[in-house]
């Protein structure tokens, strides 16, 4: 395998997350459209809000998804395991 192109320093490509081609059936990770090795795993910030900014992890391809608010949506707390209701746990 040769060494990655780097693309650190290319102008930030604005793409929809939709139109990326899926990796394998990860739900959110998506092919890297500049080198197609690289993966976009969807970055998040310290309350794992899913970022607009994404980074590829081969060659560095920075990219801005222009549906990174539908992203959100789709990202939205699932429901509460079996048995636990929200609010039964108290904090210290």
């Amino acid at each position: 395998m040769s060494a990655p192109p780097d693309h650190h320093a290319a102008p930030v490509l604005r793409v929809a997350h939709a139109d990326l081609a899926p990796y394998h059936d990860q739900r959110w990770a998506r092919v890297c459209p500049t080198c197609r090795e690289g993966l976009l795993l969807a970055r998040r910030d310290l309350t794992l809000l899913i970022l607009a900014e994404d980074l590829c992890t081969r060659c560095g391809q920075r990219v801005c998804y222009t549906d990174v608010a539908r992203l959100r949506e789709a990202d939205g707390p699932g429901p509460e395991p079996d048995g636990i209701e929200s609010g039964d746990f108290e904090l210290p």
